[in-house]
């Protein structure tokens, strides 16, 4: 499937599922792919994809500090959200940044299940005055902390700040107010516990360094 029947695609229900598969699809047979391309096929859903797309990589394995860089892409995102864009604008050379075709076809294929799933709960115009542009604004907030969160080197700290992300991103693109409200929830779940592992983590440092001498 190409760009332009990608941007085709309406955002409603199950949009964000069939939008991955469309873009594993696209990238078959390609040596790589730049995140400009990627976004300008989004249309329409170009603000819930976009957060997909910087956030269900950080649950694959991958070498290297990705989680920095994708949490970094994700505040960008949080601040303009803020800002009340209703379409993502990203630097050239983020823009040009190339994605491999590997990433993308393991995005959709440890990804899509649940995502199909969870897209069979929602249902658009629920509370629909948590869906506005001034409710988007507002996520843009806590969507900022999570990016922080996910950008932190903490063992088993992605997980749910990437849940709390699609979530998110899922409510906007389904413009379904209890999503948002359930991704409140999962995203002071996932503050919470990072606040958590940083707590552990400093106490098992100082433990070390008291152990070898050092503190």
């Amino acid at each position: 499937m190409t760009s332009a029947a990608i941007a085709r695609h309406p955002a409603g229900h199950g949009a964000a599922s069939l939008q991955i598969l469309a873009l594993a699809e696209q990238v078959k047979g390609r040596t790589a792919i730049t995140v400009g391309e990627v976004l300008d096929g989004f249309g329409r859903a170009n603000l819930g994809l976009t957060i997909l797309l910087f956030a269900l990589p950080a649950m694959i394995p991958l070498p290297g500090p990705i989680a920095v860089f994708l949490g970094g892409c994700l505040a960008i995102v949080a601040v303009q959200m803020m800002c009340g864009v209703r379409r993502v604008w990203l630097p050239l050379w983020l823009r040009k940044r190339q994605i491999r075709p590997s990433i993308v076809a393991a995005m959709a294929d440890k990804t899509v299940p649940t995502l199909r799933r969870a897209e069979a709960l929602l249902k658009p115009r629920r509370l629909k005055h948590l869906t506005g542009l001034g409710a988007q604004a507002a996520l843009g907030f806590p969507m900022l902390l999570l990016s922080v969160a996910l950008a932190l080197p903490l063992p088993l700290g992605n997980v749910l700040p990437v849940i709390a992300l699609s979530l998110i991103a899922l409510a906007i693109l389904q413009r379904d107010g209890v999503a948002v409200v359930v991704a409140l929830v999962v995203t002071l779940l996932a503050l919470v516990w990072t606040a958590i592992l940083l707590m552990t983590g400093s106490r098992i440092l100082e433990a070390i360094l008291s152990w070898i001498g050092l503190s």
